[in-house]
């Protein structure tokens, strides 16, 4: 299964390498920024993102001047309230959406977001989603798929391309755009599934990240 940055959904046969079908995502608007299958292969995460500059769908309209290149206006680099226009006028909001496998029907959407959802990863037990987010420096978010909270947030190296949860869950790997790898050991609570009060994720030990590029260490696989 594969999405196009529009939003177009394909899935694949692989041993006859044919299309079997391919759908739209809901709102064409939607730029999409990261995606991930979940490892049993029942769910599909999408991060996406919504760009409106003044006049949106007016004829004439143009993207405001004063960015590099004549791009976007002053202000369009400062933080602004998710889901509403920020000081340069322009409109973002950020979302995860999550389908459901083989029916590729929207289960949950959570939104709005505070920053671009730069990569997606869905835990082995399906319960959680990291998302390396880029409001203006990276942090790593973590939320519930059930309840769609965030259940926890750490500082990451700035420039972050990368987060994903290892085949067991046992780890969870950021890796920045010069290739600086940061890998933390996690710990979840309750009962693996969508229950309830959702359970908690956290850190075993110091919340500094087990490997960190700021500290020489040699690795040998």
């Amino acid at each position: 299964i594969g999405v196009t940055a529009t939003g177009a959904i394909l899935e694949w046969e692989i041993k006859t390498r044919t299309l079997l079908r391919q759908i739209q995502d809901s709102d064409k608007e939607e730029s999409v920024l990261s995606a991930d299958v979940s490892f049993d292969g029942t769910r599909f995460a999408l991060g996406t993102g919504v760009l409106r500059f003044p006049g949106w769908g007016q004829p004439g309209a143009r993207p405001p001047a004063g960015g590099p290149g004549g791009g976007l206006g002053p202000g369009a680099d400062k933080p602004h309230q998710a889901g509403k226009p920020d000081r340069s006028a322009l409109f973002r909001l950020d979302a995860i959406k999550i389908y459901g496998l083989p029916s590729l029907a929207v289960e949950k959407t959570r939104s709005p977001l505070d920053g671009q959802i730069i990569s997606v990863s869905i835990s082995p037990d399906n319960r959680f989603l990291a998302c390396a987010r880029q409001p203006k420096k990276t942090s790593l978010s973590v939320y519930d798929r059930c309840q769609g909270i965030e259940v926890a947030s750490f500082p990451i190296l700035d420039g972050s391309k990368v987060a994903e949860f290892s085949p067991y869950g046992s780890w969870l790997g950021t890796v920045a755009i010069d290739g600086s790898l940061q890998i933390r050991e996690v710990k979840s609570e309750g009962a693996s599934g969508c229950v309830g009060d959702g359970g908690t994720i956290r850190p075993t030990g110091p919340t500094t990240p087990l490997i960190n590029p700021d500290h020489p260490i040699t690795l040998a696989v």
